[in-house]
């Protein structure tokens, strides 16, 4: 049992377990992660996009923009387990919102709108400007293209969460103006190697 496992509740695990299946059986013709992952999806895509959770790095009620969603990782792993907030998954590859389309219909999930479209583009739409507390990502971007990305779409107190690796994260951290803050994997998460590399950059509003 993987610190995975705890979390959420039985239906919220049959979900993601339906979801996995969906990553693994569409993976071929879409590549939505790399093959030599798909064998460790739990590991290298579930966990890190759980840590959101863990870290309690998103609220009840948020409107949060995954950017680059891709196959769905953070974004709909955080809305499995995140039920009472809105999630907005953005990606330009229209065969991946397909695909994500897919899995919220197969899995019931009233709380996620996706958007195929670049979301520099999205940027300049008045419907999206100021709209969302959090913008998520994992592996999409540097953080300086992160931070000018969500300026405009972030509410004046919003964050931009990032996923990253430790070193990455750190180094990227001095070219910015505002203050980040790194949220660390406690230690029952750090199960694996690649968990205990990575830390989520929680850059502050100016």
């Amino acid at each position: 049992m993987t610190a995975v496992t705890t979390i959420g509740t039985p239906v919220q695990q049959r979900q993601l377990k339906v979801y996995l299946e969906l990553v693994r059986a569409a993976n071929n013709k879409i590549n939505l992660v790399s093959r030599r992952d798909i064998d460790y999806l739990m590991e290298h895509h579930v966990a890190p996009s759980c840590l959101f959770i863990v870290l309690k790095r998103l609220a009840a009620q948020e409107y949060i923009l995954d950017i680059g969603s891709g196959g769905g990782f953070p974004g709909i792993v955080c809305a499995i387990f995140q039920p009472d907030s809105n999630f907005v998954l953005v990606d330009s590859t229209r065969k991946k919102t397909d695909f994500l389309r897919t899995v919220v219909e197969q899995l019931g999930l009233k709380n996620i709108k996706v958007l195929w479209q670049r979301v520099e583009t999205m940027a300049t739409e008045p419907r999206w400007q100021r709209k969302f507390d959090r913008t998520i990502s994992r592996a999409v971007a540097p953080l300086t293209d992160l931070v000018q990305w969500s300026q405009p779409l972030l509410k004046k107190t919003g964050t931009v969460e990032a996923l990253k690796g430790k070193l990455v994260a750190t180094v990227e951290a001095k070219m910015l103006k505002q203050s980040v803050i790194f949220h660390t994997p406690p230690t029952d998460w750090q199960w694996n190697d690649h968990l205990a590399t990575v830390t989520i950059a929680t850059v502050l509003p100016k």
